[in-house]
């Protein structure tokens, strides 16, 4: 498998980014109400960066281990590839579409409400980052090195 590009990461932070200041205009336009943001949400995020963490973390000790843990089977290192694309483009599209309420939000800063649904919003777009990190983190653990008589 070929490894995460930047650009493809960015591209898809863009497009969170474009659904997160966009999506609550056409709510806002729709319902007369500001969109809300919960602090479960972040909190969500934020147990799937320490899912990822600890699954990260075990997978490199095993892989490491020479003999003294049990050895990584060939499935479940293909399942953690799979899951470390899965999170860094999850990510990256929770990290542009939360980021895009925040700035969709900023001018709506006239009420503690609007201020604490910023402040949710931020926290939320911090932990995404942190997933999409740990996504590209892991999956280059799952990295094996290029033999000469594979194909480009």
């Amino acid at each position: 498998m070929k490894k995460t590009k930047i650009s493809n990461l960015f591209w898809i932070f863009l497009i969170g980014a474009s659904l997160g200041i966009f999506g609550p205009s056409i709510y806002e336009n729709l319902t007369s109400r500001l969109i809300f943001i919960h602090l479960n949400t972040a909190l969500a995020v934020f147990l799937l960066d320490m899912t990822i963490l600890f699954w990260g973390n075990n997978f490199r000790k095993r892989l490491n281990s020479r003999g003294t843990l049990q050895p990584v089977n060939a499935l479940v290192a293909a399942r953690t590839t799979a899951l470390a694309f899965a999170a860094s483009r999850t990510g990256g599209l929770l990290f542009g579409f939360y980021l895009g309420v925040a700035f969709f939000l900023i001018p709506h800063l006239g009420n503690p409400a609007n201020t604490q649904r910023l402040i949710n919003a931020f926290v939320t777009a911090l932990f995404a980052l942190w997933l999409l990190i740990l996504g590209v983190w892991l999956e280059k653990i799952c990295q094996v090195p290029q033999r000469a008589d594979d194909e480009k």
